[in-house]
């Protein structure tokens, strides 16, 4: 539910509260600035569906763009790279995050949307859940960062949207190799990563 949902009703509780019962009608009114300010961040990125989401609890796999890319620095482009990924997954073009990873992980993305789309007709809606990592070397142009990270995931019919499977789990321990490209800055250029078991 929207923020912007769930704080109408209190305000019309509120108001009718107002007429009847005056005593109660503060406490309302607080309740509901209360869940204003808590659900702010959702009143910014519009209701659940048209964001990252709960995946349990959406429907559909949602699209909407991530932050432009922090490129700064080898971990920032990592975990701009992650956000922007995602969002090529779900949009199903690896186009659309050229700018955070180098022509040849683009290749490899890419390839992966295809064989989805060709093999299964689905597409993915992945979440990073936690990562961590270190930086393993650094050089003028180059730098190599590790690190662990754990994702949710459902599939999606490319088709419908809707989800075709539950919410899903996987965790990897990774590797990244990170370039500096002219015009763009730090960008994730090839991806090592060995799932901790099984990922379907």
């Amino acid at each position: 539910m929207c923020g912007a949902q769930l704080v109408r009703p209190v305000l019309a509780v509120a108001a009718a509260m107002d007429a009847r019962r005056p005593s109660l009608a503060g406490p309302l009114l607080l309740i509901a600035l209360i869940l204003g300010v808590l659900f702010a961040g959702a009143l910014l990125t519009g209701c659940s569906g048209s964001g990252s989401g709960d995946l349990a609890g959406d429907t559909r796999a949602p699209v909407t763009e991530p932050a432009p890319p922090d490129l700064g620095d080898p971990e920032s482009a990592v975990r701009s790279y992650l956000e922007w990924i995602s969002f090529a997954y779900v949009r199903m073009d690896a186009g659309v995050a050229a700018h955070a990873m180098s022509v040849f992980e683009e290749v490899r993305v890419d390839s992966y949307i295809q064989r989805n789309l060709q093999e299964q007709a689905r597409g993915i809606h992945q979440v990073p859940v936690d990562a961590a990592y270190r930086l393993v070397s650094l050089e003028e142009t180059s730098a190599v960062v590790a690190g662990s990270e754990s994702w949710v995931y459902r599939y999606f019919d490319v088709r419908t949207r809707d989800y075709t499977s539950g919410v899903l789990e996987a965790s990897y321990d990774v590797t990244y190799t990170v370039v500096v490209e002219e015009g763009k800055g730090w960008v994730v250029d090839r991806v090592e990563a060995t799932p901790r078991g099984e990922v379907e």
